[in-house]
């Protein structure tokens, strides 16, 4: 049996893929992706700092924070050595820990 990992919210949230950044040239992108859900969660696979997350709060702060809360999931530590699947885990990175990571979040809004 597969198990799944817990779904943040009892409605679907809205996803969106950004494989890299290089500029953020599409802030009426990201303000649509984030106008309507109770919170937005970013995630990267590398260092918190400086990657997507602080892109979209720049755009996000631009208008005052009046969009939605933000939550930035990423490494906020040096990472080690290890096969991608056990460095996922052990950094809240794989599908249980985002799940995880959003619910939190979600539950320390209400």
């Amino acid at each position: 049996m597969v198990s799944r990992p817990p779904t943040p919210n009892a409605r679907d949230p809205k996803a969106r893929s950004l494989p890299r950044i290089l500029v953020v040239d599409d802030e009426e992108a990201i303000l649509d992706a984030a106008t309507g859900p109770r919170a937005v969660v970013t995630v990267e696979d590398h260092s918190a700092h400086g990657g997507l997350g602080s892109a979209v709060a720049e755009v996000l702060a631009s208008r005052n924070g009046s969009v939605a809360p933000l939550r930035v999931v990423g490494l906020r530590t040096f990472g080690e050595s290890g096969s991608p699947k056990e460095l996922y885990a052990k950094y809240g990175l794989d599908a249980f820990g985002i799940a995880r990571a959003a619910r939190e979040f979600l539950d320390s809004l209400s």
